[in-house]
Formats: structure tokens, sequence, C-alpha cells
């Protein structure tokens, strides 16, 4: 078996610092985050809970592609609802 400092492998003090958490918040929300994706422990390792490295960044990385696409969505619908106040009012000045 792999020696998890071969660098596969992460700890849970590494999980929580890449999610911006503490070793405790990620424990108590681990289900949470397992059912939103995240991925699980690897089966081999108990204690410590260890997870692949390439695992647990191919879900960051989708997530943060996750959070860019709804920013882009929703720049896109501003600019949509700024582009029909502008027609609206342009409409509303050629009534009058």
């Amino acid at each position: 078996m792999t020696d998890h400092h071969d660098g596969w492998l992460i700890s849970s003090a590494e999980l929580a610092r890449l999610l911006g958490k503490s070793v405790g918040w990620l424990y108590r929300h681990r289900a949470a985050l397992e059912a939103a994706g995240m991925p699980a422990p690897h089966p081999a390792f108990k204690r410590p809970l260890m997870w692949s490295r390439g695992a647990v960044r191919f879900w960051i990385d989708g997530r943060h592609q996750q959070v860019a696409d709804q920013h882009a969505a929703d720049q896109e619908r501003a600019g949509a609802r700024a582009r029909m106040a502008a027609r609206a009012r342009s409409l509303a000045g050629k009534g009058a």
C-alpha cells in the first residue's frame, strides 16, 4: 500500500484548509458535503481519514467552475434586465 506521505492522499487537516474551514467544521459537515458531491475518504484509510488528492481537486475545481458559470449567468441576466429597462424607457418616451 502506498504511504500517504507520497502526495496522492491528503489528511482531514489539509482538506479543511483547502475548504477554508476547521477540521471540526469538516467533520460536522462531512455528510452534507459528500451529499453535495465531495468525494468520500479513501476506503483503505479509516484512522486517520485520508482523501484522494486528485478526487478532491477535481471536486473543488468543478465547484469553482459551477460558481464561475453561475456568475456568468447572473451577469447575463443583469445585462438583459438593463437592456429591457432601457428599451422600456425608450418606448415610453415615444408614446408621450
